[in-house]
């Protein structure tokens, strides 16, 4: 852990010695690497590609650098192993944000143009191809849609298991071959495929599901993945401006129905399994609808709605057709609207739409990011409830244990109270391994299984 100066605004960390990145770089990790890795993914040069200056806007001198009034960022500082990053004001995530790939060390002759990381001086004929790496393993070769070689980092000395030489991965393949070829055990496992045979509620999922991952097996796992898809409703107006009437069709969705679609698992919670404070609680039904309790609600009222979608989002409209279906069957005629701009449309305060499908997913486990994310970044501001900004505002004013439980207990409140928007679904990563596979490891907050860990089994 790094050492925090007494304000809470610096942050001094010390580089340890013996690490180097793999071919074709060699080049040793030193605090100037840190420091130039981190301002490299948030330079302007970069373009749209820079999205790292959302995740670290509070270092002291970004603005100077991001104008091009200054040369370097003023809160990046290396000296000798030692590397200091100094924030405008103190945060009480900000080790949280520092910690996302995108910010993982690069070579300091790494191009600064987009696409730069696997282009170097020196290697005409690896142009775009090796991408170095200071961990166990490094992108030797790749084909964008045909295939992906990782091999052992030579220079590699530190903790995490490297036990394969290579991993070779296949892009493209039909999901109904590449799993064939596993259980033929030609190929050792299926990975990030997102279809429905490979769906939570799929035939692999429940022909490998049930098994545990240490046993010398087939398994199957959809791991949980920071994400939270849901529907958002207009406050502002008419006919979700009436809470009860929020919460009516919040009760009425059937969310397995919809996550089926979309090939995850149904949730009825704002925050995912792997965000800190979730709690497996039962807040609205996921294999079906309260329609009881949600006429309740209505108390014979016949309404309509308005449900914006994307004209060539195949998926889009399947979940507004679900939706209309749903909510007709509690008085609310649902219309869907079609809009080539969407962001725009539903961003419009003049617009006439009432419902939008959206989602939300994060790069680290803090709960009151997340619930920023949806509900004053995803969701229309203008379309909140009086009093949800504030409230998730006012999260960030505290830290630690703090911080993570007043996070979780608005998440649930709001998701049974104020009702601003519906969680559907829970992201799932679907992973099928062959019993070659044996090390199978799954972080708690990460994106599937761990490659690096992955060993050969002893079957």
């Amino acid at each position: 852990m790094p050492e925090v100066s007494p304000d809470g605004r610096t942050y001094r960390f010390t580089i340890r010695e013996g690490y180097r990145f793999s071919p074709p770089s060699n080049e040793p990790l030193t605090a100037e690497t840190f420091r130039y890795s981190i301002e490299r993914a948030l330079s302007p040069r970069l373009g749209g590609d820079a999205v790292g200056r959302f995740l670290l806007d509070d270092i002291e001198g970004l603005r100077e650098f991001r104008k091009g009034e200054a040369a370097h960022v003023s809160g990046l500082r290396a000296d000798g192993d030692i590397l200091t990053i100094s924030l405008a004001e103190p945060s009480g995530d900000f080790l949280q944000r520092l910690s996302v790939p995108l910010f993982c060390p690069v070579p300091t002759d790494t191009p600064l143009v987009p696409g730069g990381v696997g282009s170097y001086a020196g290697y005409p004929h690896r142009m775009g191809m090796g991408v170095p790496s200071a961990g166990p393993y490094y992108i030797a070769d790749h084909l964008n849609g045909e295939y992906t070689i990782l091999k052992r980092n030579p220079n590699y000395t530190g903790p995490r298991p490297h036990a394969f030489d290579a991993i070779a991965f296949r892009e493209g393949i039909d999901p109904g071959i590449a799993v064939g070829l596993v259980e033929g055990r030609t190929w050792d496992g299926v990975i990030h495929v997102f279809d429905p045979l490979l769906n939570p509620t799929g035939p692999v999922a429940h022909k490998y599901g049930a098994g545990d991952p240490s046993d010398v097996a087939f398994y199957y796992s959809a791991t949980p993945h920071p994400l939270t898809g849901f529907v958002a409703f207009n406050a502002s107006r008419p006919p979700f401006s009436d809470p009860d009437v929020r919460r009516a069709a919040a009760l009425a969705i059937d969310r397995e129905a919809i996550a089926a679609i979309w090939g995850h698992p149904p949730t009825d919670q704002f925050l995912p399994p792997v965000i800190a404070g979730f709690e497996d609680r039962e807040l609205y039904p996921l294999d079906g609808s309260a329609l009881e309790e949600a006429r309740t609600l209505m108390r014979g009222r016949t309404l309509t709605a308005v449900m914006a979608i994307h004209p060539r989002a195949a998926r889009d409209r399947l979940q507004a057709e679900e939706m209309r279906s749903n909510l007709a069957r509690i008085g609310i005629t649902l219309e869907i609207a079609e809009s080539p701009v969407l962001f725009s449309a539903y961003q419009d305060q003049d617009a006439e739409i009432d419902l939008i499908g959206a989602g939300v997913e994060i790069y680290y486990p803090d709960p009151a990011t997340f619930l920023y994310l949806m509900l004053t970044w995803s969701t229309p501001y203008s379309w909140l409830p009086e009093g949800v900004a504030e409230e998730v505002d006012a999260l960030f004013e505290l830290t630690g244990d703090e911080r993570r439980t007043a996070a979780a207990e608005l998440a649930d409140r709001l998701a049974t109270d104020e009702v601003p928007v519906a969680a559907i679904l829970s992201g799932g990563i679907p992973t099928l391994l062959s019993p070659s596979l044996g090390c199978r490891v799954f972080p708690a907050f990460g994106y599937g299984v761990d490659l690096a860990a992955l060993c050969p089994s002893q079957e």
